[in-house]
Parts: structure tokens; sequence; C-alpha cells
């Protein structure tokens, strides 16, 4: 039986401060980690691989913002998909 696999987008905890002056809407990064944290256990319990994608906020703003892409959970989450799709599919 294959697992599914999802992209985890993970911040470092040293981008916070440029996380922050991108996206106002963003919690601290300690409750920000335990909301996360909690994220991948409920995934890993039910049977799917949380495969976490450093997101670099530089890189993640050269990406969006040509597509007219807000930052989001959801948009960052979309970035670290397609980042683990092109990283699985040069292996």
């Amino acid at each position: 039986m294959t697992k599914r696999l999802i992209a985890i987008a993970w911040l470092l905890e040293s981008d916070w401060p440029r996380w922050a002056a991108i996206d106002p809407d963003l919690s601290r990064y300690d409750k920000w980690l335990a909301k996360i944290t909690r994220s991948i256990t409920e995934f890993e319990r039910s049977g799917v691989v949380a495969k976490k994608v450093t997101v670099d906020p530089d890189l993640f703003s050269d990406w969006s913002r040509p597509n007219g892409m807000q930052v989001h959970p959801t948009t960052r989450a979309a970035y670290a998909a397609a980042r683990l799709m092109a990283q699985t599919e040069a292996n």
C-alpha cells in the first residue's frame, strides 16, 4: 500500500521577522510551531507522510508575486507542494 505524501510549508524561526513583514496575520513563532506540529502529528496518525519543505520568504515572494498570489497559509502550502513535486520528479 502506497502512503499518501503531503508537503508541509516549514518556516524557520530565523526567518520569522521577514515572514512577519510580509504576512501581518501570522502569529508568533511559538504558536505557529505548536499548531503545525499538531497538524503533522494528526497527518501521521492517519497514515499520511508529512514532508517538511523549508520555505524561504524571499524565494516564496519571488514565486507568488508574479502570479498575483497573496501571502497566506494556503499559498505557502501550494508553494511547498510545488517544490516537493519538483524535488520528487528530479529524483
